[in-house]
């Protein structure tokens, strides 16, 4: 499954632009990162978003013969007070 990198900057610039008309029926699930790998202390969170890719990857299957298209968007950790204490250790003060 290919991977997207993104950053702030192109989130911004594609959501500036605004849509782009396509030729094809497609649909954009909102996973993470988390639930490609896991991580300590987020095993609720990338149980969910694991959930996400594999419906993502069901539905994909399922969809391909009549010509929609099926994805995840997967973006990184976001620098929030919850991310932090995650990263930091103290999952209790979330």
């Amino acid at each position: 499954m290919p991977r997207i990198a993104a950053d702030s900057e192109n989130i911004r610039a594609a959501h500036t632009l605004g849509p782009t008309p396509r030729p094809w029926p497609q649909s954009l699930n909102c996973s993470s990162v988390g639930g490609l790998t896991g991580d300590k202390g987020i095993s609720g969170y990338a149980a969910s978003k694991h959930g996400v890719i594999g419906v993502t990857r069901t539905a994909a299957l399922e969809y391909a013969a009549k010509g929609i298209r099926v994805d995840a968007l997967c973006p990184g950790t976001i620098d929030t007070a919850i991310a932090r204490s995650v990263v930091e250790g103290d999952e209790k003060r979330v």
